[in-house]
Parts: structure tokens; sequence; C-alpha cells
């Protein structure tokens, strides 16, 4: 899902480039380009044209090639404390351009932990959590820290699955049936191994009835490929709760998924982690273990990821609140909309039940 940077008025207004260019150093380099709606568009445009590449000081310039639906992309990976400049040149369009940077991380370690269940009311929801305390530390002080924190799940049952639907298959469900509008989304997802098979179901969503739509499904699911790799992916992670417990950190979204911290020199931080299943299954599972893995995550950004995702995420939160007024996500492409930032990510172990 993109972000809403708001839709252009078919009549009066030039449509602009969105620019989805989150990186970092796990990953070769992959910039999403399309363009805003207007008021009638219930589907992306990808712009296929464009120039894109990214200098850094005196070193080679990386030009990235276009792959497909709005995917430009190069194998070479960024690198933690360079600073990068984006430049986009598209016929038609104001050349593009963005700077920004991978913080050089600092490591984050656990403290040694016992679990003592706590009781939690989380003041978004105004519900109860049951949580346990742990402390984040980090081993020099951040000097300018942009920092998320998520809790994950890794469950090695559903984990180490790949699934695949061949763009073969996407023309012959096409021919069956499916709606154009679910085989454009198919198509988008085609050929690609997916961690969830769940993602294929929503490709349906707003199409059909629901009997029709679960026909489509079934038939869709006899055309999957599937394998088993030996590799913890972080799509294969599933997000639990974590909440704050520190003055330097706070929970702003309504999922409850995510943590932010802002601060200057910080040496630590305390979180309250949760997970609604975890404390009934330690009390009175008197069978076997189920074997998930919890894990926190530790996501470092530069200032811009940071208030990106923070008003990405209050976008999200308030449009379930018909009272709040919109939100708009940050920004920071010269002559475009979207994003251009750095990150570097973390994933600690906290145990294994």
């Amino acid at each position: 899902m993109y972000p809403r940077y708001g839709r252009t008025h078919k009549k009066t207004s030039k449509k602009k480039i969105v620019v989805q260019g989150l990186f970092s150093d796990e990953e070769g380099w992959d910039i999403v380009l399309l363009t805003t709606k207007d008021m009638t568009q219930n589907i992306d445009t990808y712009v296929k044209n464009a120039t894109v590449e990214i200098a850094s000081g005196t070193d080679p310039i990386i030009r990235l090639h276009y792959t497909k639906f709005g995917h430009y992309q190069s194998e070479q990976k960024p690198v933690a404390g360079k600073a990068y400049t984006l430049k986009i040149d598209t016929p038609g369009y104001d050349e593009i351009s963005a700077q920004s940077s991978i913080p050089v991380p600092v490591k984050a370690k656990v403290d040694d932990f016992k679990i003592n269940w706590l009781t939690y009311m989380y003041p978004n929801d105004l519900l109860d959590y049951d949580v346990f305390p742990l402390t984040v530390r980090f081993e020099k002080p951040v000097p300018d820290a942009n920092i998320i924190f998520r809790a994950e799940i890794f469950n090695p049952e559903s984990g180490y699955n790949r699934y695949l639907l061949p763009s073969s298959a996407v023309k012959e469900l096409e021919q069956q049936g499916i709606p154009s509008l679910a085989a454009t989304r198919l198509e988008q997802l085609a050929d690609q191994w997916q961690t969830d098979p769940g993602i294929y179901e929503k490709c349906f969503d707003g199409t059909e009835t629901y009997t029709e739509e679960t026909k489509h499904y079934n038939m869709l699911m006899e055309k999957l490929q599937k394998k088993t790799v030996k590799q913890r992916e972080y799509a294969a992670f599933e997000p639990t709760m974590c909440f704050a417990d520190d003055n330097w950190i706070s929970n702003i979204s309504y999922d409850t998924y995510s943590v932010f911290g802002q601060g200057q020199q910080v040496e630590k931080a305390s979180l309250f982690y949760a997970d609604p299943n975890l404390k009934y299954d330690m009390q009175y599972n008197s069978g076997p273990k189920p074997g998930k893995e919890y894990w926190l995550e530790v996501t470092q950004g530069n200032a811009d990821y940071y208030e990106y995702y923070r008003t990405y995420i209050l976008q999200i939160s308030q449009r379930l609140n018909p009272y709040s007024g919109p939100v708009e996500v940050y920004s920071n492409i010269k002559n475009g909309v979207g994003i251009f930032a750095g990150y570097h990510r973390q994933m600690i172990h906290i145990l294994t039940y």
C-alpha cells in the first residue's frame, strides 16, 4: 500500500511523480516511480521511461535499470554513512532530486531479563494488555536517534514456506473469469516468491461477491507453486505488540505495532513486550511448546525516514476517525512527492517458546 499524497483534479492540475525510495544496506537499490491519481483512478500508473541515477561523492554514478511495475533497480547495495543524491529525469516533467543517507548503525542488545508479567493499559484504545518489560541498550550513545521499535514473531511452521504464482497462471485465471482488476493486481505479484499465500486473496478485494471471490481464490490456490527455504526473511515475520515505557519514545499508532523515539545521546530504551497468546501458553500449555521465536526489530533511520513513517502511520490511523483532519505524509522529493531515505535494521532474538 502506498501512502496518499493527494489526488489531482483531472482538468486543472498536472500530475506529479511519486517516488518510493526507502533503502537499506540489506538489499540493492530499488526505486519505485508512479504518478499521482486523478479523482477517477483506482489503479496505479507506473512511470516506465525515466532515467534514474544515484550519485555519492566521487564514486561512479549508479544507473538503475527498469524492471517492471515502476521498479528501477540495481544489485549494488547502499553503504551506511555515505551521502546519496537521487536524480530522476522523465520526459515532460521537471528534474526530480533528493538527498539522503543510511545512519552509521549503533549496535543494540537486550539486557538479560526474566519474564515478569504486568498489566499495561494502552491509552489509545483503553484496553489492558499482558506485557513484560525489556531494556534495549546501545553499545554507545546514539548522538541523533531516530528509532522505531517493533515486536515480531517468527513461526518456523510457516516462516520457511514460499509461494509463487506464474504469470502464465494469471492469464489462465483471467480467461476463466476472474475480474480484470484482480488480474492486474495479481500480475504485479506474479513470478515472485511470496511468504504468505493470503497476499493473493487481497487482490480480489472489492472486485466481486464473496461466493465468486472464494471460487476464484480456490482456483488460484491450485496454481500456486510452493517451496521451503532455510533462511529467515524479514517479510516472513509477523508483528505482535510492543509499547513504550520511556520518556523519549511514544506510541503513536492505533495498531500498537510501532514505537517511535527521537532523542540526543540516547543510551537505552525501556519497552513493554506483549503478545496475546504467549502468557496463556506459558501458564496453561502442558503439551509440547509451539517453538515460536520472539524478536525485537530496532530500526535506525535518518530524520527523513523517521518523519515519513511517523506521518504515514498517523495518516492510516486518522482514516478511522471521522472527526480528524487530513494528515499529509512527509515528503523530501524536490519537484515531486514521496520519500528518499535510508535506514538500518537490527533483529534481536528475545526468546523461543
